[in-house]
């Protein structure tokens, strides 16, 4: 038994539903193709035309029964908001002016301030250079002036990057001869602060040259110097010899 006589009933039966189901698909398709209406697109034109004489002019005035023109009141609102905002606008710009006014004249007092300062200061730079001249003049060492018992007194001071400017001429007053360093403190306007006796390098023990010669320290004055220490430490020596 061959192929064909062994399945052929199957084969026609599977051919059979194909068909079959075949049919049906068509039959189902031609009737929906018959359910679809056919869409028709009608415009309709709304507009009518407008009579010319109903339109009536915007800016033409309203009048009342009586003939008397009617007030537009939002009209009225609208202008009487616009001139507010003016006179707002106008109230501002005078504030704006005022205070560009007062910062200028603040700016030019300021100003004047300013100058005068730098006037005052370039014055007081001047008056330290003049000063720094005659320091340079009178920085050599000071010969005191003679005692009444014929002893000569002399001054030694060392103080960096001063210039002195009042150094006091010791007189002689003490019966006694002998040399006295004292250890001092200069502030930056040049003024002597602090007078110390310095006993390493002091060889008396006299005491009316001792107190003399703080004295005569205290009493010294050298030239300003801001850039030096608020206590620049020195030292001035005085020796009293018979001549």
């Amino acid at each position: 038994m061959n192929f064909w006589s062994k399945y052929q009933w199957v084969i026609v039966g599977v051919l059979g539903t194909l068909v079959i189901h075949l049919i049906v698909m068509l039959f189902i398709s031609y009737k929906s193709l018959q359910r679809v209406a056919v869409v028709n697109t009608v415009v309709i034109d709304f507009s009518e035309e407008i009579d010319p004489t109903l339109e009536k002019p915007k800016n033409e005035p309203v009048e009342d029964q009586s003939g008397n023109p009617l007030t537009n009141v939002a009209a009225d609102v609208n202008s009487e908001t616009q001139y507010s905002n003016k006179l707002n606008k106008n109230e501002l710009a005078k504030e704006v002016d005022k205070m560009v006014s007062d910062l200028e004249s603040q700016y030019e007092l300021e100003a004047t301030k300013t100058k005068k300062a730098l006037k005052e200061l370039d014055d007081q730079r001047r008056e330290r250079e003049e000063k720094n001249m005659l320091y340079d003049a009178k920085s050599k060492n000071v010969d005191a002036s003679v005692g009444t018992d014929g002893l000569n007194a002399t001054a030694e001071w060392s103080l960096k990057g001063r210039k002195n400017y009042s150094l006091p001429l010791p007189s002689y007053v003490c019966k006694a001869m002998g040399r006295v360093r004292i250890n001092i403190k200069v502030n930056r306007q040049g003024e002597v602060t602090s007078a110390i006796v310095d006993e390493n390098r002091t060889d008396t023990d006299n005491d009316c040259l001792r107190e003399n010669a703080t004295d005569y320290a205290l009493r010294s004055h050298f030239n300003d110097d801001f850039s030096a220490g608020s206590n620049q430490k020195g030292w001035i020596e005085f020796s009293y010899a018979r001549q």
